[in-house]
C-alpha cells in the first residue's frame, strides 16, 4: 500500500450497523435525525453513507454494505462484500450499488451490486486513486472523487515537493458500459501546505457542474458543464484554522497528523440548496503518539451556490460521510472519539439550511 492510502485510511470515517433510530435530540437544534446504531459483534469503520428515498445504505470497512430502513425503523439484512469498502454510490432508479475497493496488483476494482441481493453484476478496473467518495451520474457514469496525477510523471517530478496538484485531476470519470475511464477536474490550486493531507481532495455535483474542495486551500472551485475556468469561493470562516506553517510531502506521518491537529482540512458536500464545506481537526494532545485514536473537531460551512455564506462554523460530531437533499450525514462516537470494533454509536444527520 502506498504512503497515500495509508493516510487516507487513517481519516477514514466510521461506523455500523443499525437496529434502532431515534428523534434528534432537541438541545441541538442542528441534529435532524439521530440513529443509535448497536451491534453485540463488533462495528467497523464506515467510509460513506448513501440514501435512496426511504433506504440508507452504510459502507462498513469489516467488508459489509449495511441497509437501514429509514421509514420503518429497522436495519435490514447486511451484505457481505469481497474487501474493505473505500466508498460507496448508488443508482437508485436502477437498484444499482457501486462499490469501490483499494488497490489490488496495481489497479482498484468497482463492483456493481444489486440493492437487494448483494449480487455482483458487473466488475469494473480503475487505475489507483485517492479515493474520497463516489457518485452515480446518469445515464450510466460513476466519478469517483480523489487526487489523479499524471500518467506521465516526468513533469511532476520536476516541481517541488510541495506540488502534488501540478498537472494532476481531482476526479475520474467511469463509463459503465464500456468500463473506459478518464480524469476530470483538472486541479485549481498548485500550492500543498500539509503533506499527505493534500491527497483526500472531495467533489459534489450539482445540475450545472461540480464542486470541488482541495483539503488544503482556502477555497473551493465550482466546474461548470460548459468547460469555463473553475469559479473559486474563498471559505474562511473564524473555526477555519490555519497556522500559516506549511510541511512538505515525504513528512513523517506523526508530524502530519500534529499539523492537522492545527491546521483544518476540507470536504465538499451538496444538498439541493446549498454547497457545504465540512472542515476538521484532530484534537492531538501533548502525549499523543502516532497510532493512538484521535477525536475530531468538525465545524460545517454552506453556502448559496453563487457564494453567498449561509452559516459558518456549525459542530458536527465527527467527519461527514455523506449527504442528501437536504443534510450532511456523520457519525456520533461520544467522547472517546473514533474506535474500531465498538458495540454502539449514533449515526446524525445534521440539517442545512
Amino acid at each position: 500500500m502506498t504512503p497515500s492510502f495509508l493516510a487516507l485510511l487513517a481519516l477514514l470515517a466510521l461506523a455500523a450497523s443499525v437496529t434502532t433510530c431515534h428523534r434528534g435530540e432537541q438541545a441541538n437544534p442542528n441534529v435532524a435525525l439521530r440513529w443509535e446504531l448497536h451491534d453485540d459483534g463488533g462495528i467497523g469503520l464506515i467510509s460513506s453513507v448513501v440514501r435512496c428515498g426511504p433506504l440508507a445504505y452504510l459502507a462498513d470497512f469489516q467488508q459489509k454494505i449495511r441497509p437501514l430502513d429509514l421509514a420503518l425503523r429497522r436495519s435490514l439484512p447486511a451484505m457481505n462484500l469481497e474487501g474493505p469498502p473505500l466508498a460507496l454510490a448508488a443508482d437508485c432508479e436502477r437498484r444499482r450499488l457501486f462499490v469501490v475497493y483499494p488497490p489490488s496488483r496495481g489497479n482498484m476494482e468497482v463492483h456493481e451490486i444489486h440493492a437487494e441481493s448483494g449480487t455482483v453484476v458487473r466488475r469494473h478496473v480503475l487505475p489507483p486513486t485517492n479515493v474520497q467518495g463516489a457518485y452515480f451520474i446518469p445515464p450510466s457514469s460513476l466519478v469517483v472523487a480523489g487526487l489523479v496525477q499524471p500518467k506521465q510523471s516526468v513533469a511532476l517530478r520536476q516541481t517541488t515537493p510541495q506540488s502534488p496538484f501540478v498537472g494532476a485531476h481531482l476526479a475520474v470519470r467511469l463509463d459503465l458500459d464500456s468500463s473506459a475511464s478518464e480524469p476530470i477536474l483538472p486541479s485549481y490550486d498548485d500550492s500543498c501546505i500539509g503533506a499527505g493531507a493534500c491527497w483526500l481532495v472531495s467533489v459534489a455535483p450539482d445540475a450545472r457542474g461540480w464542486w470541488a474542495a482541495q483539503p488544503t486551500s482556502m477555497a473551493i472551485a465550482h466546474y461548470d458543464n460548459r468547460g469555463n475556468p473553475p469559479r473559486l469561493i474563498s471559505v474562511a470562516s473564524p473555526g477555519l484554522l490555519r497556522t500559516g506553517r506549511s510541511i512538505p510531502l515525504g513528512t513523517m506521518a506523526d508530524e502530519g497528523v500534529r499539523w492537522r491537529g492545527e491546521n483544518s482540512t476540507l470536504h465538499v458536500f451538496r444538498t439541493a440548496e446549498r454547497v457545504v464545506v465540512v472542515h476538521a481537526r484532530p484534537r492531538v494532545g501533548p502525549d499523543w503518539q502516532l497510532g493512538q485514536q484521535l477525536a475530531f473537531t468538525v465545524l460545517m460551512n454552506s453556502y448559496t451556490p453563487d457564494g453567498r455564506l449561509v452559516q459558518a462554523d456549525v459542530p458536527l460530531p465527527d467527519l461527514a460521510v455523506g449527504g442528501d437533499a437536504d443534510g450532511v450525514w456523520a457519525i456520533d462516537y461520544g467522547p472517546a472519539g473514533r474506535t474500531n470494533g465498538v458495540t454502539a454509536l449514533a449515526l446524525v444527520k445534521a440539517s442545512v439550511p
